[in-house]
Parts: structure tokens; sequence; C-alpha cells
């Protein structure tokens, strides 16, 4: 029976712009495709075993550590692929930095950004640091604010 859910649905949406630039690309290979994308439906796969009774005598600890595999595995594969694509890409007009000169060095708005996630996200690179007294405690108020 035909529904439009399944025309319109997420599924449906990623094919249309995963498989036709493959359909038109031809023979012709390319690195740079965002087919990675279909790997979302790995997140699925959960729910088709779940579905076919393949976990009826498995315990619920067991059926958490299945599913957070497949989470995690698929995130992974996705973002690291989304980003190799950007880098391929390179800067993209509109989104280049426009740099200004500091003591912290040649820094840009969204540099700032990055910075500032990988800092309250307690990762912290090291590519920055404030070096006046202001930022510094501006820092300092941002970390505590992201770690709670």
């Amino acid at each position: 029976e035909f529904h439009g859910a399944h025309v319109w649905g997420v599924d449906s949406l990623v094919d249309v712009f995963t498989i036709v630039p493959l359909v038109i690309q031809g023979r012709q290979h390319s690195w740079l495709s965002v087919s990675f994308l279909r790997s979302w439906r790995l997140l699925k796969c959960y729910h088709r075993l779940e579905a076919s009774g393949l976990f009826d005598d498995v315990s619920d600890l067991h059926r958490g550590m299945v599913l957070g595999l497949i989470n995690f595995f698929t995130l992974v594969f996705t973002l690291a692929a989304a980003e190799f694509v950007l880098e391929v890409l390179g800067p993209i007009e509109g989104f280049e930095d426009s740099f200004i000169t500091t003591t912290m060095g040649d820094i840009s708005m969204w540099q700032m950004y990055y910075w500032m996630i990988t800092t309250i996200s307690t990762v912290g690179y090291g590519d920055f640091a404030p070096t006046n007294f202001m930022s510094r405690g501006f820092t300092a108020v941002a970390i505590g604010v992201g770690v709670v």
C-alpha cells in the first residue's frame, strides 16, 4: 500500500541526496561524496534485530551494550566522514576566517567558537590561550559554566 510518508521520509531523502549524485557521476569515481550519510541507517539495525526475535533471550544489559556500540560506531563513522568531506572541500565562500592580530596570535571569530567549545568540553587542545587578565577571567567563568 502506498504511503506518502515513504516518499518524503528521511530514508528516501537520504537516498536522493546520496545515490542520485553517484548515478550522475557515472563511472567517474570521486572521494568527495555524501554517500556516507547512508550509514545512519545502521541505527535502525538494532530495532530490526529486536523485531526479529533474536534478542528474546538476551538480558537488558546486553541489549543496551549492543545498542550503545551500534550508536557509537555510527556516530564516529558519520562524523569522521563529514569532517573528511569538509576538509577536502576546503574553505567555503562566505565562511572564510578574517583574522585579527592580538597577543593571543592571529585569531578569528570562527576560531574562537571552536576554541570555546573545546575548552568547555574539557578537551582543550592548547592551540590558543588567553593572554590578558579579562580574557583569562572570562575563560575561567566559561569553563565553570560549561562543566556545570
